[in-house]
């Protein structure tokens, strides 16, 4: 069977890119066939978590892994240069998709400023497989931006301009 006929297309959507720091979204998930048909049953394993300064693998796409000629090795050198931290900020291990080949997942953010990677892995029981990725901010919605000196002396008299940048998108 080739390769291509074993594919599940996985998408990951958040309901919202951008959600202030604390807020909650929602991951919709979808799963198709190599024929863009819907699968109804496929699990989902689901993983978020804040990308930060250390690096970290990530979950690897199980098509490379299995079908490359160096297989997990490759996959594992090619995605050691990504950001994030040590724990996940949410881990669903077996979510099943309904009739309509979707699911949808909750996703609490952190109550500070982050950006959240989100990896998604599909499986069916007849080796079907594949894979997903998609990212969420928590963004301040007005952020105060200083203009600080470069150098002060003891002394100095100076003027601190300030920006205040709204992210609203509004106005």
């Amino acid at each position: 069977v080739p390769p291509t006929l074993q594919d599940l297309d996985v998408v990951a959507m958040p309901r919202e890119r951008e959600v202030l720091p604390g807020g909650e979204t929602a991951l919709q998930l979808a799963v198709m066939d190599h024929e863009g048909e819907p699968v109804m049953g496929a699990e989902l394993a689901v993983v978020a978590a804040e990308l930060g300064p250390r690096p970290c693998p990530g979950i690897p796409d199980p098509r490379r892994t299995f079908y490359s000629r160096h297989g997990a090795a490759e996959e594992a050198s090619s995605a050691s240069a990504e950001p994030c931290l040590d724990s996940p900020r949410m881990f669903a291990p077996s979510v099943f998709t309904d009739a309509s080949g979707t699911a949808r997942v909750p996703l609490q953010l952190a109550g500070q400023p982050s950006q959240v990677r989100v990896d998604v892995v599909a499986a069916m029981g007849d080796g079907r497989f594949g894979a997903a990725r998609t990212e969420v901010v928590a963004r301040e919605a007005l952020v105060v931006v200083p203009g600080l000196p470069a150098v002060l002396g003891h002394g100095d008299e100076f003027q601190l301009p300030i920006v205040l940048e709204n992210r609203t998108g509004e106005g």
